[in-house]
Order: structure tokens, then sequence, then C-alpha cells
């Protein structure tokens, strides 16, 4: 039987995730086994449904359980007792065994007496996909990247045979130095570039120029959860940022951080959407420089800005080195590439050169090769403005059939720059209970719990159950008739 102790200061979804985790390390949950509904262990136990959702998505996150949208959380087929902490065990085998007779008793375990719910809620196929950030099928260009890998291996000179640049190659490092200059005013030497296998290894690479037992990290709530867990796992004190509100409460969260690194996202903030007015940039900087801290500001969306003129980056407005700029080219050309970059203020270029003095560039040498050549080819400019018409395009249609389907029964979130928008409804219902509902008719939306810090309770209720409807990897015609079955999945025919 699971207790929660609510006299404890641990709070009471780490306590739900333990037991859990105890039942299931133990084989007390069996391994197949679906976890009980997320309201009905809620109502059970007299907690928040955030609670137990935030429970199953830990659970989720090391591979405890899983879950596809739709479907129940399921615990994985795997002998995690072997991954346990020897001294943990015998205590693991004292408490197991109670909750799930428990759970049976009470009805909220799959067996032969919920035979119809479990075949309720198994798992739909989901035939439109707004998923975000993966790319649609066939957009990347495949036989022009065979030919450009062909090429540099024709006229590599012997850099195949060799170790490259611990930067990353050169001449790519100039193209990207120009590039972002001229499309985002970054001010840099190619020398301040360093080529990356993705944001979150950036990242990873960054923390090991600070200290974790002293340094504090700001990190925008809710935000990347991503970079999040890099920074936990590392160990460092995290404060949350006030994204959610307004761009003054924004700010005053971060002055009152007493970070020395803070992470923020102010050309496209992740998931909401908005946008960090120049005022609020100019006075970050300014803060920044007289508290010492380091601003790793990510712009990993920076090609798609819909409405409005862009801002200029931070990076372009600093004149006091405080800016760390991260790139990424997973939103525009591929997530399976893993490249990105990063741009380091002068100061710290010495301090990375001691640290890594002898690593070597992660990224292969053949794929940094093969770009520079799309870039120098002028195949990357004609790439983006090409992919910038297809997703303003699916943008466009997205919001216009949300709006003309739904009208006043949903809220629209973001939408002026990016990848996706969120989108709640005027009622009372949850994130589960929506994505479960879309999953029925086949169409296929995603939660945002996971992006948040603070307490559900705590978040401000336009966006406590927005979930992310996302058009990277949707093609255009089928955008219409999935919004029109969401309709009907939420609101009837």
């Amino acid at each position: 039987m699971i207790v929660l102790d609510r006299s404890q200061e641990t709070p009471l979804y780490i306590q739900l995730y333990e037991a859990l985790k105890s039942e299931i390390t133990s084989g007390a949950i069996e391994d197949g086994s679906k976890l009980p509904p997320i309201r009905t262990l809620a109502d059970e136990l007299d907690v928040s449904r955030n609670t137990v959702e935030m429970a199953y998505q830990q659970l989720t996150a090391e591979g405890y359980v899983t879950s596809r949208s739709g479907s129940r959380y399921r615990v994985e087929n795997t002998n995690h007792t072997l991954h346990e902490p020897k001294d943990n065990m015998s205590k693991i085998r004292q408490t197991a065994g109670s909750t799930q007779s428990a759970l049976k008793q009470a009805g909220l375990l799959c067996g032969k007496t919920l035979q119809d719910e479990c075949e309720r809620s198994s798992e739909h196929q989901i035939e439109f996909d707004f998923a975000y950030g993966n790319r649609s099928e066939g957009s990347f260009p495949s036989r022009l990247w065979i030919t450009l890998v062909s090429e540099a291996l024709d006229y590599d000179q012997g850099a195949s045979s060799r170790y490259s640049d611990p930067f990353g190659e050169i001449e790519l490092r100039q193209i990207i130095a120009q590039n972002l200059n001229a499309t985002r005013g970054v001010q840099c030497d190619p020398e301040q570039v360093i080529i990356q296998p993705g944001t979150q290894e950036a990242v990873d690479a960054l923390t090991v120029l600070f200290d974790a037992s002293y340094d504090t990290v700001a990190i925008e709530n809710p935000g990347y959860d991503g970079v999040r867990r890099v920074f936990e796992n590392r160990r460092f004190h995290l404060v949350p940022l006030d994204v959610a509100s307004t761009p003054e409460r924004f700010r005053e969260s971060l002055e009152a951080s007493n970070a020395t690194i803070a992470f923020i996202t102010p050309s496209n903030q992740f998931p909401t959407g908005k946008i960090l007015p120049l005022d609020d940039r100019l006075a970050i900087l300014k803060w920044a420089a007289q508290n010492g801290t380091y601003l790793l500001e990510d712009d990993y969306c920076r090609e798609y800005r819909y409405v409005g003129n862009p801002i200029p980056s931070l990076q372009s407005l600093d004149t006091n080195g405080r800016v760390i700029y991260l790139g990424t080219l997973s939103k525009m050309l591929s997530p399976a590439l893993r490249m990105s970059y990063i741009v380091l203020p002068h100061e710290l270029l010495e301090v990375w050169q001691n640290v890594y003095s002898n690593y070597y560039c992660p990224v292969p040498w053949i794929n940094q090769q093969a770009l520079l050549l799309f870039g120098k080819q002028g195949h990357w400019d004609r790439y983006v403005r090409k992919a910038f018409v297809t997703y303003r395009t699916r943008r466009n249609i997205l919001i216009d059939t949300l709006q003309a389907t739904m009208g006043d029964r949903i809220q629209i979130i973001g939408g002026e720059a990016g990848l996706h928008v969120l989108v709640s409804t005027n009622d009372s219902r949850t994130q589960q209970e929506l994505i479960q509902a879309a999953a029925e008719k086949g169409v296929g939306i995603y939660p945002t719990h996971q992006y948040w810090m603070t307490p559900y309770e705590d978040r401000p209720h336009h966006l406590r159950e927005s979930v992310l409807v996302g058009f990277s990897a949707i093609q255009e015609d089928q955008i219409s008739e999935g919004i029109n079955r969401l309709k009907a999945a939420w609101f009837g025919a």
C-alpha cells in the first residue's frame, strides 16, 4: 500500500515515484503491467493529478516505464534490479509486495476485472502526428548530401587520414561566423566558434568551465527540459525563471536569482513561444555585466520568425562579453546530423583551451566537410528560404484551421516564431484527457508538464493544461483534416 507522508519535506511526487520504483524493481508490479490511470490514482491517494503525472514522468525518464500518446504508462520489460545499489536491495525486498495487492483490491491495476478499461486505453494508431522537432519525411536533401560527401572524399587532401581541428574545421567555422553576422548580427571571429554534436552536448561541455559547488544556474520555467537535465546531472543548483507571466516578472526573477549562469531562449522562448522585447534584453545585459553572470543564449529557431522583424540577438547587443551563443542545425537541416555550435566570449576561450587541450572535435570530419560544401556552393541559403516558406505555410494553415473550427473554445499561445503552438481548452480537462481523446481519433498531440519546475498549483491557469501542437513533421495536406479530427475528439462532430 502506498502511503504518502505530507509532513515530510520530500515532495509528494518524489515519494510516489520512489514507492512505485521500489515495487517495479522488486517485481511486485510485474513487467508489462499498466500503471493506474493518472486520475484514478490521484483520487485514490488524494493528491493532484499533476503529482501522479510528475512521478510517472520521472519513472519514464529513468526507463522504468514507457508511454506513448494515447496509451497508459506501462512497466518496461527490463530487469531493473540489476541496476539498483546493493545497499538498497534489502530495503526494497522488505517493502515489496504490498502495493500491487492493495492497488488490485482498489481496482487500480489492469486485470480480469478491468479488462474493458484496459482495452479502451490500448494504443491507437496515430494518422495525424503534430509532433515538434522532428522534420517531415523527405525534407532532408539526401541525394545532394551524398554528392557532397563524395566530393569531400575526392578532394580531402589527406584530411580524412588525420585528426581534425579540436574546435572544428576552420573553413566551416568561418562560414558560420559570416552567416551569424549577416543574419543575427552576431559579432565573432571564427576562432570563437566551436563545433559540437548538439545543444545538450554543448551545454554539457560548457559546464566543465564552471563549478557546480559554487555556481548557480537560472533556467526558464517552463523551459527546455533537455538542458535542465544536463545541469541536474552535473549537480548544479537551479533557480527557476518566471517566463509564464510578463517580461518584467521574468527580469525580476532573473535579477533575484543571484545566478552566475542563466540559460534563456529570448528569440522564441520554449515552450511558450514568447519573444523577449528589446528593452528587456538591454536591461538583462546590463545586469549580467554588473553581476558577472554569463547568459547562455539558445537561438535554436533563429530562421523561423513569421510575424514582425527579428529582434537582435543578445550576443549582438553584448558589449561586455557576457553572452555564450548557442546555435543548432537540428531545426533547419536535420536532428539526426547532431551538429551545433558554440560562440564563446574571448574571456572564456583560454579557459576552454586549457580544459579541452587533449580533446578532439566530437563531430566527424566528413559531416563538417559536407556542410562546408553545402554552404560554399550556395545550397544553404536556398534551403533556408525553402524551409521558411514551407513552415510559414504550415503554421498559417494550422492556426487558421484551429481558429475556424474551435474558435473561442480554445486558447492558442505562441506562433509568431518557431515550429509549434500551445493549445488549451476553456474547460477543466487535463492534458492527459485531451491527449487521450485526440489519440482515439488518430491525432498525436503532446504534453508540456515536463517543462515545468514548479508545482501544478503555482502555474498560470491558462498554461496548466496546454498541449503542444507542432507543425515541423506533418505534411501540409494533413493539417486541416488533423485539426478537424481534433475538434471532433474534443467537442464532438
